[in-house]
């Protein structure tokens, strides 16, 4: 990390500019690192240098304030994306739906989930998944059937890691095998 601090001056003494790549990948390189902090602080530079930061860039520190704890920074950043011009993607909601998951707070990540079906955006099973396993641990197992009836709707075959969960609920009797959707594909 100090290397890329080491760079990232040299490039600002020689008046090379980065691009939008270069930043991105500086930050996420920082919040991997958990240097969450001078993440933060770059981010903002940037924004006052109005340095171009698409959509990818906020995700890399929405995700680093998400796992360092930094939820509500995270969630501040994401409701500001419309006032910079910005529209969340997938990604981002995943992102957001995952730390909101593992802070309890189900509620608003069921309210993101909903958020993506109304913005017209497809919901992949990371989305799905992320969500079956807050409500699992939440012991909300019919919020789980309901969004693998959403899944078989919106023809979304499960992955391993879904049909892991169907059959660790079926062994345990929370679930009966009638209650969840055959998974044919639709036409």
């Amino acid at each position: 990390v100090e290397h890329a601090f080491k760079l990232f001056d040299e490039m600002q003494c020689d008046g090379v500019a980065a691009d939008t790549w270069a930043y991105r990948t500086f930050i996420d390189g920082l919040c991997k690192n958990g240097y969450i902090v001078e993440a933060v602080e770059l981010f903002r530079t940037l924004r006052i240098l109005k340095c171009e930061l698409d959509i990818r860039a906020y995700n890399c520190l929405i995700d680093g304030l998400c796992k360092s704890g930094r939820l509500e920074i995270a969630w501040e950043l994401f409701r500001s994306l419309p006032r910079v011009g910005l529209m969340a993607d997938v990604v981002t909601y995943n992102i957001m739906i995952h730390g909101l998951c593992n802070d309890g707070q189900m509620d608003k990540a069921h309210g993101l989930f909903l958020d993506v079906e109304a913005k017209g955006l497809e919901p992949n099973f990371v989305i799905f998944n992320t969500l079956m396993l807050g409500f699992i641990r939440c012991n909300e197992t019919s919020k789980v059937i309901e969004l693998l009836h959403r899944m078989d709707k919106r023809n979304i075959m499960p992955d391993a890691s879904i049909l892991s969960i169907v059959v660790d609920l079926l062994v345990k009797n929370e679930i009966s095998l009638n209650s969840i959707p055959q998974f044919q594909r639709h036409k």
